[in-house]
């Protein structure tokens, strides 16, 4: 029992070190584009670039979940093992096996990110730039839409949660309470706190949006997305 509670708080630990991280996203500023431009060459736009960058973070992280969650999976099968119980039946073996596999998941399947950059690289080097800045704008959207559900999952799951335990008090608060107020926080950070993807979207959006230029022959005029 007291093994299963440690592994509880490690993963705890986990998350938490993941929504530490996550708070500390970099604020991509226009002097930071700027400066990426120059050193990129003039071939490279700072959208195509911004995606670039973008798409290298989400790599690492993805790389970082998937050893982190082998690492996890592996250790609470350790643990199962070494209690010397029936394995096979062993909901701790399950768990470990589970873990595993969604480590793997992480490591071996890119994720939209990614996917949106590799196919930025087939594409004409004179429509990369419009390219990246619709491919940014898409996954802005898809992230906001990701984060603002989520955010509403955890106020239900909050609500539900804090009304079930209703006669704690804050001396004597439940488990289904600190679920509850676990769950609140993330809803109140989720709703507050723009992701990475739409703050560098943002950024790209107020240095180039309105500056951002496709040559049609002898017609030049403003372009913002590609249509299809």
């Amino acid at each position: 029992m007291k093994k299963r509670v440690l592994f509880t708080v490690l993963i705890l630990l986990i998350v938490s070190l993941f929504s530490v991280s996550a708070m500390a996203n970099e604020v991509i500023g226009k002097e930071v584009l700027e400066k990426v431009l120059e050193e990129n060459g003039e071939d490279s736009g700072v959208a195509e670039i911004t995606l670039k960058n973008v798409s290298n973070r989400a790599y690492s992280r993805r790389m970082i979940r998937g050893k982190t969650l082998l690492a996890a999976g592996g250790t609470r099968i350790l643990l199962t093992a070494s209690t010397g119980e029936d394995l096979i039946n062993d909901t701790g073996l399950i768990t470990g096996i589970g873990l595993g596999l969604a480590g793997l998941q992480q490591l071996f399947i890119p994720t939209v990110i990614e996917k949106e950059y590799e196919g930025i690289k087939s594409y004409p080097a004179n429509h990369k730039e419009l390219a990246s800045f619709d491919s940014l704008n898409y996954l802005a959207t898809r992230s906001r839409q990701l984060r603002l559900a989520s955010a509403i999952t955890s106020t239900g799951g909050a609500l539900y949660f804090l009304a079930r335990n209703s006669e704690s008090t804050i001396y004597n608060i439940g488990y289904d309470n600190y679920l509850g107020l676990i769950l609140a926080g993330n809803a109140i950070y989720k709703f507050a706190s723009p992701t990475y993807i739409e703050k560098a979207y943002d950024k790209v959006e107020n240095a180039i949006g309105g500056e951002l230029y496709l040559s049609v022959g002898e017609f030049i005029g403003p372009v913002y997305s590609y249509n299809f």
